[in-house]
């Protein structure tokens, strides 16, 4: 029996547990990377298995991290049954053709802006190229290429701002075919073509998952693979969540190991979710790194820190308001920033920042953004810049202050901008991923 760590480890995203015996292989977990723009591009990189020879794909619940490659999955030839249960069905494909729609809108979008900012494309491109090759060379002993393929990158939209079809505006009426990168890779081409404009997948892509769904219920064992069975247990961490716990039988007659597989987990108490199950006894169990080496705290504790600031406290996450008080934060990941300017003003901090292409549009003078879940005033947006006001207790009680020049930032636009873009242009899909 062999377990192979394609996501989830040294990072919070993108999980992905590969688990093959002499008789089987299953997927735990199908997750995208999420996060900074090291993390997504590895999203572009080759799975790390052949998604043809599994058997089956087990998915804990429905965020993005762990079940937005899918699509990817099934693009490139798993035509095996997804185990889940019947909320994370529903769940999923809500997320998943949203995901796939979203992305093919900011293609669109990302063409449009280069055809007007060819220059910057290229640049931008080039960086993104570099990225690639980076997250490549973490990766290559978990399915990247081979040292001896050469890697050419797309130019088309990025060079010329040539437009970028998809399903949402297609050519001659025909969706065209993706790249199957990983049957290039496997085939052992000398060169491999990488277009990292083009959507990671289209909603047509996210339609084509649903049909290989199978639902299961809460503590019931089924048989998901020759030698494998498979209990999916309540985890509490949203509807439909599960920890899944395996019986492994290597060989017919075989030894038996038992391996859990925590997904997220919630913390009891909470509203319209059951409490976590408890587990009592694994061989193995495959725990997110996020909460390795955490203890939740008492409850009251809990509710005390998340209702008042304490002197020293350093936060990041915007307090709930009154209806209509305050910024709207929904903790949302909308895009990428990056700090290209720090100035002092007597008490205060100026930060000016380059803003991701397909944002531009939700941010106005005076208008509300989040920055790395700090909800800040605009004070001048320009182009493809925007500056934002840091006074002192803000500085004091985030981490807004260890931000220098040149790092890179998650964003959420305005929520009401986007309802009023959308409004106004309603063939526009607004700019909000969920994560």
């Amino acid at each position: 029996m062999h377990l192979h760590f394609l996501g989830a480890a040294a990072t919070v995203t993108g999980s992905r547990f590969y688990l093959t015996t002499e008789r089987a292989s299953i997927l735990i977990d199908c997750g995208m990377f999420q996060g900074s723009p090291d993390e997504s591009i590895r999203n572009r990189i080759p799975l790390g298995f052949d998604p043809k020879r599994l058997d089956a794909i087990l998915i804990t619940h429905a965020h993005l991290d762990h079940c937005g490659l899918l699509p990817l999955a099934v693009k490139l030839g798993f035509a095996g049954p997804i185990h889940l249960t019947s909320a994370t069905a529903e769940l999923a494909e809500l997320v998943l053709l949203d995901s796939g729609r979203l992305q093919e809108e900011f293609a669109k979008r990302g063409a449009r802006w280069e055809a007007r900012h060819p220059d910057e494309a290229i640049d931008e491109d080039r960086e993104a190229a570099r990225d690639y090759v980076e997250a490549l060379d973490l990766t290559r002993e978990s399915g990247g290429p081979p040292a001896g393929v050469t890697l050419r990158f797309a130019t088309g939209s990025v060079g010329t701002g040539e437009h970028v079809e998809t399903t949402i505006e297609p050519a001659n009426g025909a969706t065209p075919e993706g790249q199957d990168a990983e049957a290039d890779l496997r085939a052992g081409h000398p060169e491999l073509l990488i277009d990292l404009d083009a959507p990671l997948y289209t909603e047509n892509d996210a339609a084509a998952v649903l049909p290989r769904f199978r639902t299961v219920a809460y503590d019931d064992e089924i048989e998901v693979a020759p030698g494998i069975h498979a209990t999916f247990l309540d985890a509490g961490h949203i509807l439909g969540s599960a920890i899944i716990r395996l019986r492994v039988q290597e060989r017919e007659g075989g030894p038996e190991q038992t391996l859990v597989f925590s997904g997220d987990l919630g913390r009891p108490g909470a509203p319209i979710l059951r409490n976590p199950s408890v587990l009592t006894r694994a061989d193995y169990v495959c725990i997110e790194s996020t909460y390795g080496g955490r203890e939740h705290e008492p409850q009251a504790e809990h509710d005390l820190q998340h209702s008042q600031d304490g002197p020293d406290d350093a936060r990041d996450l915007e307090d709930s308001h009154p209806p209509l008080g305050g910024h709207i934060v929904q903790g949302h990941v909308d895009g990428k920033a990056m700090a290209v300017n720090i100035d002092k003003e007597e008490n205060s901090f100026i930060f000016k920042f380059r803003v991701d292409k397909s944002l531009t549009s939700y941010l106005v003078n005076k208008g509300s953004v989040c920055i790395n879940g700090i909800s800040l005033t605009v004070i001048e947006a320009k182009n493809d810049f925007f500056s934002v006001g840091i006074i002192p207790y803000t500085w004091n009680h985030t981490m807004i202050k260890n931000l220098k020049v040149g790092d890179k930032v998650n964003i959420e636009v305005d929520i009401l901008a986007k309802y009023i873009l959308s409004f106004c242009h309603p063939g526009e899909a607004t700019a909000s991923i969920g994560s």
